[in-house]
């Protein structure tokens, strides 16, 4: 008789905030999981308040309790580890795009071409190599963005930090600003795209950063309308 007065039913919703707190974990693997700990959070907070609403008649606020702390803590740690890939990500970008800007700049087109993939170079045209180059080099020399960058060699470029490509955190997207120089008056911007792939090296995969598209930013002063 005893046993049966103390007896407390356990809150449904302590037991699936725990559950949602276990299988918080999975926010760890997938961004579309990230949904796993805020419902782990907002059902531990509807347990405890369920629990304190029946005045000690029902248990399971140490379930709630670890639910909770495992949506906090599973999700907290996804986030952080999302925003690091991303800075890691977003660094490396402006690096590859960076050396790539310096190897055109530096008439190094052999290197530049080097860390670009085959469909971003133009087709050779084996009838008009330029003296001291190949066939892929002066077609590669000829293209606008490559004159642009060669034509302000002396420039130092501003590099603006890389933003994803349709939210994919291996494509990135990079600026780079180039001040006034030669006949260019309003200056030039330089759009560089680059993606992450991945190649076998002498430690196994490895992770490369190839230039995937390179163009000049149109000026929007130029394409606004008058206002006169």
């Amino acid at each position: 008789m005893s046993d049966e007065a103390d007896y407390r039913p356990v809150s449904p919703l302590a037991v699936s905030a725990l559950a949602a707190g276990l299988f918080s974990t999975l926010a760890l693997l997938s961004h579309t999981a990230w949904v796993v700990p805020i419902l782990g959070v907002g059902l531990a907070a509807a347990a405890l308040a369920d629990i304190r609403r029946s005045e000690g008649r029902k248990a399971g606020r140490l379930a709630a309790l670890a639910g909770l702390a495992l949506a906090l803590g599973c999700g907290t740690q996804a986030v952080t580890a999302a925003l690091v890939s991303r800075w890691i990500s977003s660094g490396r970008a402006v690096a590859a795009a960076t050396l790539w800007i310096d190897a055109v700049r530096e008439g190094r087109l052999g290197d530049a071409m080097r860390v670009c993939v085959p469909q971003a170079l133009p087709t050779p045209d084996p009838d008009a190599p330029r003296f001291g180059q190949t066939a892929a080099e002066s077609a590669f020399a000829a293209l606008p963005v490559v004159e642009a960058l060669a034509d302000c060699a002396d420039a130092q470029p501003t590099m603006r930090g890389g933003r994803q490509s349709d939210g994919d955190v291996s494509r990135w997207t990079v600026r780079a600003s180039l001040d006034p120089c030669g006949g260019d008056r309003t200056g030039t911007t330089v759009r560089i795209t680059v993606a992450r792939q991945l190649a076998t090296g002498a430690e196994g995969m490895v992770d490369r950063w190839m230039v995937t598209g390179f163009e000049i930013e149109p000026d929007a002063t130029a394409l606004s309308p008058s206002l006169n």
